[in-house]
């Protein structure tokens, strides 16, 4: 007969409840088994107890009991290694891509430190470590290039650390290879010391840059991987990842820079290689991804399929992000479609105005009639060329945002109100996308318009 076991933290009975029944069961029956399902890890456990010695043992199959043993736990390395560095309650409290994620960013990181032991030796040999002194002079070209590096740094980040949430697989790849680059400049400097510190702050330049790309886009996929609202656990365990994959990449670097001593053209194949599985590693550990994001590439595709459909159906996550790893390695193409943030944006060109009156009269009459339907929280206003411009209303919701963008790619004017996209929504909620923010360019922004007083 199957009970449920003793309450126990975090586990639960794989079997249903038999009330009044089991209880007298269990002075009736010598034995009785349970099974255990952890709900977070998934793992089940099987007990038979003896009523008679009050115990609880497995039970092999057949009439007897052959021998007394404890329920099997995950023990030695295998252990203490998902201890240090799997999150709590691991694969339940993470999401299913993780498991992908976690093994090839240790090889990344891997990679990426035994490149950069190669970087280092490289520019120390320049400055002439290793000779008699080192001078006070090569002392403050290391200070500088660091000095240089870091404000390149500050200056990059308040441009583009706002757009990582928006594409972050693409800014993760990007700036893993210019760290490659600079990786590279860095080991120039054993072939042309006279040259040290143009070099050297050129690659600490590009290395910082990428730091602005990469770093962000990391603390983006952890908060994505920490389902169960355990992000600072999620984010330690990934610290200790970082630290084992340096680790292994110091002491594998240490090793060919000892083989490879001062040899410059054998110093860059070594390179080459150990940045080329760098940069595969991390393809690897972000293709697979799958975002619930709204961005404008899964957005894109998500309009593509729904139209195609005629209404029926939106891609799953999955689908959606396999569609997006087609294009990784390419840079985005220019969009069609831009948000603005003021009406000024939104009025036609010059050049237009003065060589089409009539093509301006009429922009200008469908420009007035969304800035005066309350209920059409955007503006919406279409070039001759093709492109479409945005600027979204005081108070609109991330429903209105996706209105305006999927009128501006299929051409709904002509209906007016434009049509609502409830049904879209619905069908987004139910398929697992996030639907509480729009991650497109300039999306975020609002014009309140208020009719000013005549003076």
């Amino acid at each position: 007969m199957f009970l449920h076991p003793p309450v126990l933290k975090g586990w639960r009975s794989g079997t249903p409840h038999r009330s009044a029944r089991c209880a007298n069961a269990l002075t009736s029956t010598a034995w009785q088994r349970l099974e255990e399902v952890n709900e977070q890890t998934g793992e089940r456990r099987v007990f038979v107890r003896d009523a008679a010695r009050i115990i609880w043992q497995s039970r092999e199959a057949g009439n007897g009991v052959t021998r007394i043993t404890l329920p099997s736990v995950k023990t030695g390395w295998s252990r203490l290694l998902q201890t240090l560095l799997l999150p709590s309650g691991y694969p339940a409290t993470v999401s299913p891509d993780y498991d992908t994620f976690w093994r090839w960013n240790i090889l990344r990181h891997t990679l990426l430190e035994a490149a950069e032991v190669l970087g280092t030796q490289s520019m120390l040999l320049a400055l002439g470590v290793g000779s008699a002194h080192l001078p006070l002079a090569a002392a403050w070209k290391w200070v500088l290039k660091d000095g240089l590096g870091y404000f390149a740094k500050v200056a990059l980040g308040a441009r583009l650390a706002p757009r990582v949430d928006e594409d972050p697989k693409r800014f993760r790849l990007y700036g893993d290879m210019i760290m490659a680059m600079g990786t590279a400049f860095e080991i120039l400097t054993l072939l042309f010391p006279s040259a040290f510190l143009l070099l050297a702050s050129l690659g600490n330049l590009l290395r910082k840059a990428a730091d602005v790309a990469t770093g962000p886009a990391y603390r983006v996929f952890l908060y994505h991987f920490s389902v169960a609202s355990n992000s600072g656990d999620v984010s330690s365990r990934s610290e200790s990842q970082v630290v084992v994959g340096r680790l292994l990449g110091i002491a594998g670097g240490i090793g060919v820079s000892a083989v490879l001593s001062q040899d410059v053209p054998s110093a860059f194949v070594a390179y080459g290689l150990l940045s080329a599985g760098h940069v595969y590693s991390t393809y690897q550990s972000v293709c697979r991804l799958q975002l619930r994001t709204l961005n404008r590439a899964r957005l894109e595709h998500i309009f593509r399929v729904y139209a195609q459909s005629d209404g029926q159906r939106v891609p799953s996550v999955a689908e959606a992000n396999a569609h997006e790893r087609q294009r990784l390695w390419l840079p985005p193409p220019q969009p069609s479609l831009q948000f603005v943030s003021s009406l000024a944006e939104l009025m036609p060109p010059s050049d237009l105005a003065t060589s089409d009156g009539a093509a301006t009269t009429a922009m200008l009459a469908r420009l007035d009639r969304y800035i005066h339907t309350k209920q059409v929280r955007y503006l919406l206003v279409r070039h001759p060329d093709g492109s479409a411009r945005i600027a979204v209303k005081s108070g609109a919701s991330t429903t209105d945002v996706i209105q305006a963008l999927w009128q501006a790619m299929h051409d709904h004017e002509a209906q007016w109100p434009p049509p609502t996209v409830t049904a879209l929504m619905e069908q987004l909620a139910r398929a697992g996308w996030d639907t509480a923010r729009v991650l497109w360019p300039g999306s975020d922004g609002r014009i309140a318009l208020h009719e000013a007083p005549t003076t």
